[in-house]
C-alpha cells in the first residue's frame, strides 16, 4: 500500500483488521511527522477447529506518515495498566467519543483511534498517509 492509504483501508486488508492487534512498541518522529507502531496482527481464522490457526499472529510495523496529532489518553486508574506488556487494541475511524480536537480536520487527513483494552482508553491519530509492513513469519499466541 502506498504513503496515502488510510488505517481504514489497511485495517480492511487485514483478515481481523487490527482487531486484538498487540501494540508492542510506539515511536513518534515529530521532524518527519511520522508515528511507528510495532505490533504483533493477529491474522488467525476464527472458524478453525485448531486452536493454533485461530491465534496465529504476524509481526508488523504500521508507519502512519504526515500526522497531525497522537493522543494518548491516560490509563484508567482502575485498570491494571502498570504491567509492562504488549497492548491489546481494536480499532475504527472517526470520533466515537465526540472529542473536539476531532472535529473540523483539515482536507486530505483522517482520524483513526486505538481502544487499548489494559488501559481502557484511547489512542486517537490525525494524519495522512499510513503503509503497514508484515512479516511472512507467523506465531502462535499461547495466552501469555
Amino acid at each position: 500500500m502506498n504513503e496515502n492509504t488510510t488505517l481504514t483501508q489497511i485495517e480492511e486488508s487485514l483478515p481481523n483488521g487490527f482487531h486484538d492487534a498487540l501494540i508492542e512498541r510506539v515511536f513518534l518522529d515529530y521532524v518527519e511527522r511520522k508515528i511507528v507502531f510495532t505490533m504483533r496482527l493477529w491474522v488467525g481464522d476464527c472458524s478453525s477447529e485448531n486452536r493454533d490457526d485461530r491465534e496465529t499472529y504476524r509481526n508488523g510495523v504500521l508507519t502512519i506518515s504526515q500526522f497531525l496529532l497522537c493522543v494518548v489518553e491516560p490509563p484508567d486508574p482502575r485498570y491494571p495498566w502498570a504491567e509492562p506488556k504488549a497492548l491489546r487494541v481494536s480499532s475504527g475511524a472517526g470520533n466515537p467519543q465526540d472529542q473536539p480536537f476531532l472535529q473540523d480536520l483539515p482536507a486530505g487527513t483522517f482520524s483513526h483511534w486505538f481502544f487499548v483494552n489494559e488501559w481502557n482508553s484511547f489512542i486517537y491519530v490525525v494524519a495522512k498517509g499510513a503503509r503497514l509492513m508484515v512479516s511472512d513469519e507467523v506465531e502462535v499466541d499461547n495466552g501469555t
